[in-house]
């Protein structure tokens, strides 16, 4: 017996420069609603992204909780951000990469 699996399409979001509380209110409620649209798993690409706030760790363990039987990590992170996601114990949950 022999079984497949069709790999899920990867939706991948990029994120700019400084990831604070403004950044997040304003792209949290398009990013829920494209999580929230099918079952794929997801990869949050950090190029280039020097600055994170809580509200992005907050908003990460919610793009996780609503993705992470898809798939869900991080990729192209910082030395210096992915030491935050360390600090705070989210670096092998949100698989940071």
């Amino acid at each position: 017996m022999s079984q497949t699996c069709e790999p899920r399409e990867a939706r991948i979001y990029r994120f700019e420069s400084c990831m604070d509380t403004v950044a997040c209110e304003r792209i949290e409620p398009e990013l829920q609603a494209s999580l929230a649209e099918g079952e794929a798993s997801v990869v949050f690409d950090l190029a280039g992204v020097k600055f994170v706030s809580s509200a992005f760790l907050g908003l990460c363990v919610r793009a996780y909780q609503k993705t992470c039987q898809f798939g869900f990590e991080m990729i192209n992170v910082e030395p210096t951000i992915k030491r935050v996601f360390k600090i705070a114990g989210l670096e092998d949950m949100l698989k940071v990469r």
